[in-house]
């Protein structure tokens, strides 16, 4: 299965949208989110995947924490539920992570 425009454009309009507030996020706060974007190939599949962590306190010694999701990383070949699903979790736990940062 290949990545169809359809899915390509909505990987991209989603990544879009979280790296740029994961950019405001570690201006803001005092932890390290990163992002991993990156071409990938499973089987005869070449793909593009992006995943999302971070560390507490910028503590790099801790366990990174990622978004509560069934796949560690977004894949381009995901269906379009799939992804809108995969960056929904991820802003999710962003959300909690700022409502956690307010509340210190």
């Amino acid at each position: 299965m290949n990545t169809t425009p359809e899915q390509l454009i909505t990987f991209q309009a989603h990544t879009a949208k979280l790296i740029q507030r994961i950019t405001e996020l570690n201006i803001k706060t005092p932890h390290s989110i990163e992002f991993n974007l990156r071409k990938s190939e499973t089987g005869h599949r070449e793909h593009v995947q992006l995943g999302i962590r971070w560390f507490m306190n910028g503590d790099f010694f801790a366990d990174p924490q990622t978004p509560n999701s069934d796949l560690s990383f977004a894949h381009s070949w995901m269906t379009i539920e799939q992804l809108n699903k995969w960056f929904l979790d991820a802003n999710i736990a962003l959300d909690l992570l700022e409502v956690e940062i307010k509340a210190a």
